[in-house]
């Protein structure tokens, strides 16, 4: 893939971050998405499936990690 080796820290929030790191994710980069301890502000607070589709669609491939 055009960009494996590559490991990518994702610190961005809501939608035009995440799709970025998204598509270096799909072209074989090692995106890892570093989340405040409350979490992204984009994550759905309660159960809400549209919004949940849009959350887990933008933050697929990447593993997730929190600081503290």
């Amino acid at each position: 893939m055009l960009l494996s080796g590559i490991r990518v820290l994702d610190f961005s929030h809501y939608i035009p971050g995440p799709y970025a790191s998204l598509r270096l994710a799909e072209m074989g980069a090692d995106v890892i998405k570093i989340e405040p301890p409350e979490g992204d502000a984009a994550r759905p607070a309660e159960r809400r499936p549209a919004e949940d589709a849009v959350f887990f669609a933008h933050n697929r491939y990447k593993k997730v990690s929190q600081w503290t």
